[in-house]
């Protein structure tokens, strides 16, 4: 069993008022409103630990690299200790633009996914290194490519931006926080799936698909790209 990589971030109110109602509310399938995800005998804990299995699949890209030469991951969801094993065990690349036609069925409870098929073609990379103050960064195995531009990148959204940055110990440990040289970017960077509330559409815990807010425009792709 993986440690559990908290999620939550920015939590309001009393614990759960923040995903009530909203499509990680899992009230209707018995058990709960947490239950699909966290085991409900330890809900005093301030980590609560992940309750389903996490998927082998192994996700992938349809691309080698970006055009700056970053190298795209491949990364298997029951060993990659991020927050995106554990956002990926429901949203695969067959769901990962919704929920749509996702049968709730196997390992969770009784209300689990889609078989998970790894291809992640299409959605934007996950456990990927960010050039942190528009330096290099090694994170889960990957060296940012040779080719980028630092001051196409924010410094550092986590600070400006409310975006959520980790960083990796090079063993394998991904922890909550920007550290120079080896920071990188999970689900979890742009989205908070417990404050629904609190958040922007699609869990966004800052900027929109479309419109306008304080940060960079209101658009998603300026809170880390400056373009």
């Amino acid at each position: 069993m993986l440690a559990a990589v908290s999620v939550c971030a920015h939590s309001t109110g009393a614990p759960g008022t923040g995903i009530t109602g909203t499509a990680h509310d899992w009230s209707n399938a018995g058990g709960g409103k947490c239950a699909v995800c966290h085991p409900m005998n330890q809900t005093r804990r301030t980590d609560l630990p992940w309750n389903p299995e996490l998927s082998a699949s192994t996700y992938q890209w349809d691309q080698p690299a970006t055009t700056a030469g970053t190298i795209y991951p491949r990364f298997a969801g029951n060993t990659y200790s991020g927050p995106s094993a554990q956002c990926l065990r429901c949203h695969d690349g067959s769901v990962v633009r919704g929920m749509q036609g996702v049968s709730f069925s196997r390992n969770v409870r009784g209300y689990s996914v889609a078989s998970a098929t790894g291809n992640m073609a299409g959605t934007h990379p996950v456990a990927v290194p960010y050039p942190l103050n528009g330096r290099a960064s090694a994170y889960n195995g990957t060296i940012t490519g040779a080719k980028i531009d630092g001051a196409e990148w924010v410094a550092d959204p986590s600070v400006t931006n409310e975006i959520r940055l980790f960083n990796d110990d090079g063993t394998g440990n991904v922890s909550v926080g920007s550290i120079s040289g080896r920071s990188g970017i999970e689900c979890t960077s742009c989205h908070d799936v417990h404050n629904g509330s609190r958040v922007k559409d699609s869990f966004l815990l800052t900027g929109l698909i479309s419109g306008n807010s304080k940060n960079s425009g209101g658009y998603l792709c300026q809170q880390c790209h400056n373009k």
